[in-house]
């Protein structure tokens, strides 16, 4: 249990279920990051880039079913950001965007409800 311990701080990763709140905020490689993550209802894989000043986000549910009404990342270097492109399955979703001092947050009007095989996709951009 020690060792899953040291994962989760590499990862930042920080969840509540019940308030459907999830967060990454990589230690490692930052720039170029890809771990799996595990909730209440589900696990899945989270992953992050930055290229040419955009900061990329996907989080793909693998098993059961993740709800999601908050989303926050660290701020990366090389990337600064004041809108977010927000995808599910390649469609559209409203949220609203924060850049706070060090991380961007999503809040979404409706709860998003991920099943297994789908994907959050996100574009942070300037």
């Amino acid at each position: 249990m020690a060792s899953y311990g040291v994962f989760l701080a590499a990862c930042g990763f920080e969840c509540h279920g019940p308030k459907g709140r999830i967060g990454f905020a990589p230690r490692v490689s930052p720039d170029n990051f890809k771990a799996p993550f595990t909730a209440a209802e589900g696990w899945g894989s989270f992953s992050q880039k930055v290229e040419g000043g955009k900061h990329f986000a996907n989080i793909e549910v693998r098993y059961g079913r993740l709800v999601l009404k908050e989303l926050a990342l660290d701020k990366v270097k090389r990337s600064v950001a004041n809108h977010a492109g927000v995808e599910v399955n390649g469609i559209a979703v409203d949220a609203l965007f924060t850049a706070e001092a060090n991380r961007y947050v999503l809040r979404f009007a409706e709860a998003l409800s991920l099943n297994a095989g789908e994907k959050l996709a996100i574009v942070l951009t300037a």
